[in-house]
């Protein structure tokens, strides 16, 4: 039994470092000012080429069951998860990288308690805990009399807080909208066409907006397109088998929140030893308790 646990909790740490590489590049995207939705664009495009390779093209010529209602969520939750990385990227430009990355990390609260409303999910005292520790977090991010000059060093600005609420609100309602089919009674994608649907309708909100602020990419940056795009097919891959691996164990609901509280905290050192950033006990308070209640809404 510990083998496989080991195993699963390797591969969990792997993708976790995975999930701070994306983090480290869209920070990379933010401070240099790269062209968000012409990046996101190309390598969506080639996350989209990928997830065709994965379809069961045998059954999608058969009856798909609740297509219609399936491509409809699968174009919602890539609607909002076009937001999710766009406000994200842009409260980095802003602010304080780290804290923002945090706080648009916490955002499964919002798929928690949506889950406890609408799915009948359990409201565990973990949960709970949890829940307050983001709500702390948001609390002590919130806009304050500054003292300082430096909006990039404070993060604490309006516009900052502003942005970052949305990022939090756009990646919660990916989450729900992502979730839904999952919890249609009797459904199942045995078809695999939620990821394509997913990035499909990605491409279809990336390419207006781009082509429409007529961006364009350098040819240098086409090996950092690439590495992101494997980085999110791999951070998806990774996820996939360590739930295989610890589904057995009954541990499988600790993917998502152990990776993505590893991933707060990583990017945290990276944010504070090689971006520079400044970091005063407000801040790290901040980022320890959105990661230890990311982590608390497993139990």
């Amino acid at each position: 039994m510990h083998l496989p646990l080991l195993k699963g909790f390797g591969i969990l740490l792997i993708t976790s470092v995975f999930a701070t590489l994306l983090a480290i590049v869209f920070a990379l995207i933010a401070r240099r000012r790269i062209p968000i939705m012409a990046f996101n664009l190309a390598a969506t495009g080639i996350n989209f080429g990928l997830s065709l390779a994965q379809v069961n093209w045998a059954l999608v010529l058969q009856d798909v069951p609740r297509i219609g209602e399936l491509a409809l969520v699968m174009f919602l939750s890539a609607i909002t998860n076009v937001g999710c990385i766009v406000f994200n990227i842009l409260a980095m430009r802003l602010g304080h990288a780290a804290l923002s990355y945090a706080i648009g990390q916490s955002a499964m609260a919002l798929s928690f308690l949506y889950a406890i409303a609408c799915w009948g999910e359990p409201m565990t005292p973990a949960r709970i805990l949890g829940l307050v520790l983001i709500v702390t977090m948001l609390v002590l991010a919130a806009p304050e009399k500054r003292t300082d000059t430096d909006s990039q060093s404070s993060g604490s600005g309006i516009k900052w807080f502003a942005t970052v609420l949305a990022a939090f609100l756009c990646t919660g309602l990916t989450q729900i909208f992502y979730m839904t089919p999952s919890h249609w009674t009797g459904w199942q994608d045995s078809a695999h066409l939620r990821l394509p649907l997913f990035l499909g309708g990605m491409l279809l909100c990336f390419g207006p907006l781009a082509f429409g602020k007529r961006e364009r990419l350098q040819r240098n940056m086409i090996g950092l397109i690439v590495g992101t795009a494997l980085l999110g097919f791999g951070i998806l891959a990774l996820m996939l088998i360590s739930v295989d691996m610890l589904t057995p164990l009954k541990l499988s609901g600790l993917a998502y929140p152990v990776v993505t509280g590893l991933s707060v905290l990583f990017f945290a050192l990276y944010s504070r030893f090689i971006l520079r950033e400044i970091f005063n006990a407000k801040k790290w308070m901040g980022i320890a308790l959105g990661g230890g209640g990311i982590i608390l809404m497993c139990f």
